[in-house]
C-alpha cells in the first residue's frame, strides 16, 4: 500500500516541488494530513460495520480530523488577520482578504458541489438543493440535507471567515492601540457565547448529536477560535509561544485520548458530549500546534508522502465520501478489505489529479496577481511567507 502511494505521490508530484519542502511548516502538513487521514478512517471503517470495535474507532477517528481541520484553519487565517491588521503601513481590506480566501476555498468547492449535483440527478432522477449549498446555508441553523454531506464543515469555516475578520476590522478601526486587547476579548466572547448557546440549546431540545449539534453553524462558530486565540499567542506573545512546548503537547495527546474514551462510556445523548466535549477537544488540539508550528524541516525518510496527502487534503476531503458512495453501490458485495483499499487508493489518485490540473493551477494565479499587485507594506511579506510555508493560505 505504502509504495502504491509513494508510486502516485511520484508520478503526480512534479510542479509541487516548486515549493521547497523546507519552506513549509512540516509540522502543520503532518497535523493536516493526520486529519484527512482520519477522515478517510471514517469513511472506509463503513467496510468493516460487522466489527463494532473497527466502527466506533473509524467514527471517532473522523470526529477528531474534522475537528483538527477546525482548529488548524483558524490558526492560519488567524495569523494572517493578525499580522495584517497590526501592520500600520497594509493597504490590505476587507475585501482584498476575503478576495484572496475565496480564491482558494470557493473553487475546489463549487467544482465538487457540481459534480455531486450532477450525480444526485443521475441516481435519484431529481435537482439536488443547490443553491442553498452555493450560498452556505444548508447548515446554519438547522441540520443540512443528505445531499453532499461532506459540506457541513465548510459552511462553519466560509461563516468564520466572513464574521470573524469584521469584528478585527471594526476593533482596529475602533481603536489601533487597543486592539492587542480587544481581538483578545473577541476571541473569548465567541466562544463562550457560543459554549452558552449551544449548552442552552442542548438542554432545552436535547437534539441528535450529529445533525442536531455537531453540524449546525451558528452552534459551532467556536471550533476555529481556538485555532484564533493560538494564533493570538503566537503574534502577541511570541517569547512564550517559543519556550519548549512539549509538554502541552504530551498534554494535548492526552485529552484527546481522554475524550476518545469518554465518547465510548458515555451515553450518547449526554450534555457533555453534546457541548463541553466540543471546546476541550478543540484545546487539546491548540496544545498540539506550538510543538508542530516549529517543526519547520523534515528529517523522515516519508515526509513527500506527508507533504502530498497534505497537499491534496482538500480535495481528498470533497471526493472520498463520493467514490465511498460509488463503491458502495457497486462493489459492496466484494469484501470489505478489497473495497476499503479500493477506496483510499482512488480516492487518493482523484484528489492528486484534481490538485495537479485544477486545484494548484489555480494557486498558482492567484500567488501570481498578489505578486503582480502587492499591498503596500510588512504584512504582505508576513502573509506570503506563512502562505508559502503552509501552502494552504
Amino acid at each position: 500500500m505504502v509504495l502504491r502511494l509513494r508510486i502516485v505521490a511520484r508520478f503526480l508530484h512534479t510542479k509541487s516541488r516548486v515549493t521547497s519542502v523546507s519552506q513549509r511548516v512540516f509540522g502543520l502538513d503532518v497535523m493536516r494530513a493526520v486529519a484527512i487521514s482520519l477522515v478517510l478512517v471514517n469513511h472506509g471503517g463503513i467496510w468493516f460495520a460487522n466489527y463494532p470495535a473497527v466502527l466506533v474507532s473509524a467514527t471517532l477517528g473522523g470526529y477528531f480530523g474534522v475537528e483538527l481541520f477546525f482548529v488548524l484553519s483558524g490558526f492560519l487565517i488567524g495569523s494572517i488577520l493578525l499580522r495584517w491588521l497590526t501592520d500600520q503601513n497594509s493597504t490590505t481590506t476587507l475585501a482584498d482578504f476575503w478576495r484572496r480566501r475565496w480564491l482558494r476555498t470557493l473553487p475546489n468547492y463549487f467544482l465538487f458541489l457540481i459534480i455531486n449535483a450532477a450525480v444526485w440527478l443521475w441516481l435519484n432522477h431529481a435537482e439536488a438543493p443547490f443553491w442553498r449549498y452555493a450560498l452556505f446555508v444548508q447548515n446554519i441553523s438547522s441540520p443540512p440535507p443528505v445531499f453532499f454531506g461532506e459540506s457541513w464543515s465548510l459552511a462553519i469555516e466560509e461563516w468564520f471567515y466572513v464574521l470573524i475578520p469584521i469584528l478585527f476590522v471594526t476593533a482596529v478601526r475602533i481603536s489601533r492601540k487597543s486592539f492587542q486587547s480587544t481581538s483578545l476579548l473577541i476571541i473569548c466572547s465567541v466562544i463562550v457565547v457560543v459554549t452558552i448557546a449551544r449548552s442552552i440549546y442542548v438542554v432545552a431540545f436535547e437534539p441528535m448529536w450529529l445533525g442536531g449539534v455537531r453540524e449546525i453553524v451558528i452552534y459551532r462558530l467556536d471550533a476555529c477560535m481556538f485555532g484564533v486565540l493560538a494564533a493570538w499567542l503566537k503574534h502577541f506573545r511570541r517569547a512564550w509561544w517559543e519556550r519548549p512546548a512539549g509538554g502541552l503537547f504530551a498534554a494535548g495527546l492526552a485529552m484527546l485520548l481522554t475524550l476518545a474514551l469518554l465518547a465510548v462510556i458515555l451515553p450518547s445523548d449526554s450534555l457533555f458530549l453534546h457541548s463541553a466535549g466540543f471546546p476541550l477537544t478543540s484545546i487539546a488540539a491548540a496544545l498540539l500546534l506550538p510543538t508542530l508550528d516549529r517543526w519547520i524541516v523534515s528529517r523522515v525518510s516519508w515526509h513527500h508522502l506527508i507533504l502530498n496527502v497534505s497537499l491534496w487534503s482538500y480535495s481528498l476531503y470533497f471526493i472520498n465520501v463520493l467514490v465511498f458512495a460509488m463503491l458502495f453501490r457497486w462493489f459492496r458485495d466484494t469484501g470489505p478489505v478489497c473495497c476499503a483499499a479500493a477506496f483510499v487508493l482512488l480516492s487518493l489518485s482523484i484528489a492528486a489529479v484534481v490538485y495537479r490540473f485544477y486545484e494548484k493551477p489555480i494557486m498558482d494565479l492567484r500567488k501570481s496577481s498578489l505578486t503582480r499587485n502587492p499591498p503596500v507594506g510588512a504584512t504582505y511579506l508576513s502573509s506570503r511567507r506563512v502562505l508559502d510555508r503552509t501552502g494552504v493560505i
